[in-house]
């Protein structure tokens, strides 16, 4: 597989769907790590970390997601498919 911060996206996604939240947050973890400054990618670790329960970490994510673009709100969350993860 490739680990680009696109495919380790996608890749989290499908282990989310998969009630898979440790293998999907160390996916999106490995993306970030990568250097990735992407809103939705952070957007997602922030939903993964609230099933794993870890509230903390989930807002610092979401805040990390406002920070790159104050622009992403609930709009750009539906078209991303993110209400849903």
């Amino acid at each position: 597989m490739r680990q680009d911060a696109e495919t380790l996206d996608t890749y989290a996604w499908a282990l989310s769907r998969l009630n898979r939240w440790e293998e999907a947050q160390t996916a999106l973890q490995t993306a970030i790590a990568k250097g990735t400054r992407s809103a939705v990618i952070f957007y997602r670790l922030g939903l993964v970390e609230q099933h794993l329960g870890k509230a903390a970490q989930a807002d610092g994510c979401f805040r990390q997601a406002m920070t790159i673009d104050p622009s992403f709100n609930q709009r750009d969350r539906q078209i991303w498919g993110l209400e849903e993860f």
